[in-house]
């Protein structure tokens, strides 16, 4: 478990901000399961408190958990015009810095994940979790999908290694007789005729 925090003084309040990573425990996005499970954790009695408005609010924080929420990394702070050395995110507790444990604080790096979480629309389809993993061995990492085609948000092609224009591409996966080939969309990688086995 690696946990960051960005807590401090905000005016005449102290922000508590604290960011809990399991390395070994992949979801494919932050706004399925991952969402749901936020949900269920900040309704819980034991992860209530009180602002400082004193009002009631839940200790966890479900508003990131969206498809457009960025996940900081290590010594990283939200867009402020002012920053300073208290707003940038932390190890708790206080540990040196090295490329080892930025990497720990990058939830794309999936290297240690040793259980990934099924979404709700795949709890009955393994061949999904099979394509899963047989990507994960390729090195296709954050990439989701369905049985036939699948969805991946990189900016190289892990074909021709060049810029792609679009964020989001199509691969198309075939298995026969258990071996794997993937080809995406990318007219470069259509003329090469490229895939991956």
């Amino acid at each position: 478990m690696v946990v960051t925090t960005a807590s401090r003084s905000a005016g005449a309040v102290y922000k508590h901000s604290f960011h809990i990573n399991f390395p070994r425990v992949g979801f494919i996005n932050n706004h399925g399961a991952l969402r749901t499970f936020a949900r269920h954790l900040s309704s819980l009695d034991a992860l209530q408190a009180m602002s400082a408005n004193f009002q009631p609010m839940a200790l966890i924080d479900t508003l990131v958990y969206s498809r457009n929420q960025n996940t900081r990394i290590i010594e990283s702070w939200k867009h402020n015009p002012r920053p300073t050395k208290e707003m940038a995110l932390e190890f708790f507790p206080s540990r040196l810095h090295t490329m080892e444990s930025l990497l720990q604080t990058l939830v794309t790096n999936v290297l240690n994940v040793t259980h990934w979480t099924r979404e709700a629309q795949e709890q009955d389809n393994d061949a999904v979790l099979n394509m899963r993993s047989l990507l994960h061995t390729a090195g296709l990492d954050g990439v989701g999908g369905t049985t036939e085609l699948v969805s991946h948000h990189i900016f190289l092609c892990p074909y021709t290694g060049q810029r792609v224009s679009d964020q989001r591409s199509t691969l198309k996966t075939e298995c026969n007789q258990g071996i794997w080939h993937i080809k995406c969309s990318h007219d470069a990688c259509k003329k090469s005729g490229t895939t991956i086995t």
